[in-house]
């Protein structure tokens, strides 16, 4: 079973929060640029006066083609913030656990191996010799 530590957390927390979220916004950003509205685009005058010349099929193709790569891109980039929020839920329950696990394990020693009587096993106390003190600047 491979072991997972402190570096392996932070590895994933900068995973859920600083990467993910910049590969969803490359994606949202795509969705907006492909959305933008018939008007945003060139399209030069028309006899008529008027700045939008009539659809043709090949544009009304486009247009359908083109909502659709729209809503691919912003559905990809809700999956990859789904994906950041899994990673990031994952490292939180593991975070939990670990320290439950590990606060259980504590527990369990201090009641089956620790001797409060044993004064070598036990912390120095206020007053204590042995009890390390900070020096005192002079």
């Amino acid at each position: 079973m491979a072991e997972i530590v402190g570096g392996d957390l932070y590895h994933l927390w900068t995973v859920s929060e600083v990467h993910l979220p910049r590969i969803a916004s490359v994606f949202y950003g795509a969705g907006g640029i492909m959305g933008l509205p018939r008007t945003d685009l060139y399209i030069p005058a028309t006899d008529n006066g008027s700045l939008l010349p009539p659809v043709s099929a090949v544009e009304n193709a486009w247009y359908a083609f083109r909502s659709e790569l729209q809503g691919l891109m912003i559905e990809m980039g809700d999956v990859v913030m789904d994906a950041a929020e899994g990673v990031r839920h994952a490292t939180e329950v593991f975070n939990r656990v670990d320290a439950a696990n590990g606060r259980s394990i504590l527990d369990a020693y201090m009641e089956t191996d620790h001797d409060a009587a044993d004064i070598p096993s036990n912390p120095p106390v206020p007053g204590d010799p042995d009890r390390p003190r900070r020096p005192t600047a002079s």
